[in-house]
């Protein structure tokens, strides 16, 4: 396999070289495949509130505009070419878990526009999956995509500097153009898991990158992603000598001790005092934000429909109800369980599962660019069930699932020889 096969990160840093690469990747680059090139960087900035363009709202056009708009795509290239039409190992099961959510709209207690809404923003992932199995079709163009989300951390670092440097609100009810810290640090997530997944192949870039990602998550204040993003070296699905685990817990304990003095995160773990040492951490009472104390009301509330649930976007109406001024469960478990009931918790359950096994078993046939590929996908997998206990992931579908479906269909199904003028 050549070096440009094996070391995707070797156009990084030369942007002509990115550019000319591009083109080699295939001799008329698609639109398709140019957008989804793209898709990292704009999910990294889609947690900006009140943001217009020309009239359009830019978070609207995030998550709506850019589904519709892949659909179209895909439908022109499929009734020219119906063989460009692939699917990844998994789909289906994924179909099942989609069918669900849009079936709990015929008995569930919430029918309005809000849950349509819900249970499409829900479903994106797999078309974002479609996408980038029809338009990565070789492993160079896996390749550039690869870059494409390792250079994402840019955007997410403009979104840091534009929120720092006052050109936009942090609030929970914004007049105006606003960012969201938290949820926005959760696009960080799925680029910290393929820096780490590139390591050992590389090491350098990757490691800058995964720092980045923790720094940028420890300046924003959330516990949660900052947690995940440390600890996700030691999930590597390909570290197996013990050298290699040994680096991976010094570096996340290194880690872990600088982004723990940062002021933010400081601020974040001790609200009443402003800063405290680690053994006060061990001490202390960490606030749940009301976490502990709304979730066996939740909990209780769905056991009154066990089987089928409340349906899609119901938790939205009732958590105010039992936590002031928040809308969902944080723990997406106990969301599910409310919304869809233990049918659609087990399938919730049953996909992941069945879909990490599928990646494992891809990553052992597997070498080169598609092992990084996969790695990455096992890694954010890994990161979105650690989130799902203490947060609401499925509410960051455009910032997190979106472009881990988009790399996973692009993974399984990017083939080693092909002519991709075909």
């Amino acid at each position: 396999m050549s070096s440009s096969t094996t070391s995707p990160v070797s156009e990084l840093g030369t942007p002509a070289n990115f550019f000319q690469a591009l083109f080699t990747a295939g001799h008329k680059p698609e639109i398709g495949y140019l957008l989804a090139l793209l898709l990292p960087s704009i999910a990294a900035t889609a947690s900006f509130q009140h943001v217009r363009f020309g009239g359009i709202n830019f978070l609207t056009f995030v998550t709506s505009g850019i589904p519709f708009t892949l659909v179209m795509l895909m439908i022109v290239k499929a009734g020219l070419d119906p063989t460009r039409l692939r699917i990844w190992p998994g789909i289906g099961a994924w179909i099942v878990w989609y069918g669900m959510i849009w079936f709990s709209l015929l008995h569930g207690v919430v029918r309005d526009g809000d849950a349509v809404k819900h249970a499409f923003e829900m479903s994106t992932p797999i078309l974002f999956g479609l996408a980038g199995a029809m338009f990565i079709r070789t492993e160079k163009q896996l390749s550039l995509l690869l870059d494409a989300m390792l250079f994402a951390v840019v955007a997410a670092l403009g979104c840091v500097a534009i929120w720092k440097l006052g050109f936009v609100e942090v609030s929970l009810f914004p007049t105006g153009p606003a960012l969201d810290p938290r949820p926005h640090s959760m696009s960080l997530l799925p680029i910290a898991a393929l820096s780490i997944a590139m390591v050992p192949t590389r090491m350098v870039i990757p490691v800058v990158v995964w720092t980045l990602c923790l720094l940028i998550s420890g300046i924003e204040g959330s516990r949660g992603v900052t947690l995940c993003i440390l600890v996700l070296p030691l999930f590597h699905p390909t570290f197996r000598g013990i050298h290699w685990k040994a680096l991976a817990a010094v570096m996340v304990v290194v880690m872990a001790l600088i982004v723990f003095h940062l002021p933010p995160m400081q601020a974040r773990l001790f609200p009443d005092t402003g800063s405290g040492t680690i053994s006060d951490l061990f001490t202390s009472k960490q606030s749940g934000m009301g976490r502990f104390e709304a979730w066996p009301k939740i909990f209780e509330k769905a056991t009154e429909t066990p089987i089928l649930g409340h349906g899609v976007s119901s938790a939205f109406h009732y958590v105010p109800l039992v936590w002031t001024k928040m809308r969902s469960p944080h723990n997406e478990f106990i969301g599910m369980f409310y919304e869809f009931g233990l049918v659609g918790l087990s399938i919730y359950v049953s996909v992941f599962v069945y879909q990490i096994v599928l990646i494992r078993k891809k990553i052992r046939e597997s070498t080169g660019v598609r092992v990084i590929a996969l790695a990455a996908v096992f890694l954010s997998f890994i990161a979105f069930n650690f989130m799902a206990c203490t947060d609401n992931p499925l509410s960051s579908n455009v910032r997190f699932l979106n472009p881990v479906f988009l790399l996973m269909g692009a993974a399984f199904c990017a083939e080693d020889n092909c002519d991709p003028t075909a």
